[in-house]
């Protein structure tokens, strides 16, 4: 299947080329996908914001650690989680379990939430990553990265799971993300790819981002947090127009369900 090919331009503190780096060094088994805020810089096609570390989602969430963890320079933070040094940089990467074969939660949201990591690896693309500073190659790789509805799928879960958690300040990321994936997308062909993971899962992310975003439920509240929360500079130039799409998009979710 051909990739795609997405050029990232260099941050002056050099992050983008160290997370670069860092996939480049990834096995190709198990298989894995970059998910998180980095891939939705990767999705967008550009930086809209730094992120503090790398996320993925793996097949075999212990094999992979320990593959990573193997490497010369590699510490091992926790369970899921560890640290490899690229350039003169350290990056961080979380690695989640894709939940394939595993028993799933009873209670709805942690349902859910399993549910949208198993639809990750099926959605990814393979994507060469460049990172240019001005006319000079910094970084290259060529990585799966979740698709732009794989990513809208964890987002959303991420928003009240977060929103409730002891990082309440990490919402407004999510939000600002939400916004930017389905900015200039086709609505149309992102609901049917998010229904195409089964009525469950897309009735529970229809309805939540039409309650985050619609200004007829709590889109001034989301706006609000998303002022106060999001320490972007490119979060200046988003409306509460451009976060009540993401309830648009949330709504064809859920007319696609009610034709069914």
């Amino acid at each position: 299947m051909p990739g795609d090919h997405v050029e990232l331009v260099a941050d002056v503190g050099g992050r983008i080329a160290s997370f670069v780096e860092a996939l480049a060094r990834f096995p190709d088994a198990p298989a894995w996908a970059l998910v998180g805020g980095f891939a939705v810089n990767v999705r967008i096609e550009r930086v809209h914001r730094i992120t503090n570390d790398v996320d993925t989602v793996a097949r075999d969430q212990t094999q992979l650690v320990e593959l990573l963890v193997a490497e010369p320079d590699a510490d091992r933070l926790d369970a899921a989680k560890l640290r490899l040094t690229a350039g003169d940089l350290p990056v961080d990467i979380d690695v989640m379990a894709d939940t394939e074969g595993l028993p799933l939660p009873t209670e709805l949201g942690e349902r859910v939430f399993a549910l949208a990591r198993r639809a990750i690896l099926p959605g990814a693309r393979p994507t060469e990553l460049v990172v240019v500073d001005g006319r000079t190659t910094v970084a290259r790789a060529t990585v799966p990265v979740a698709s732009t509805a794989g990513l809208v799928l964890l987002k959303t879960v991420a928003v009240p799971r977060r929103s409730a958690s002891n990082n309440p300040h990490k919402v407004g990321s999510d939000i600002h993300d939400l916004a930017r994936l389905v900015d200039g997308q086709d609505l149309v062909a992102l609901a049917t790819e998010i229904r195409a993971t089964g009525d469950e899962v897309s009735t529970w992310i229809g309805s939540t981002l039409v309650k985050w975003f619609s200004p007829d439920q709590d889109l001034r509240y989301t706006y609000a947090r998303l002022r106060r929360l999001s320490r972007s500079a490119d979060t200046d130039g988003l409306a509460e127009d451009d976060l009540a799409v993401v309830a648009l998009l949330g709504e064809m979710v859920l007319e696609e369900s009610d034709e069914r």
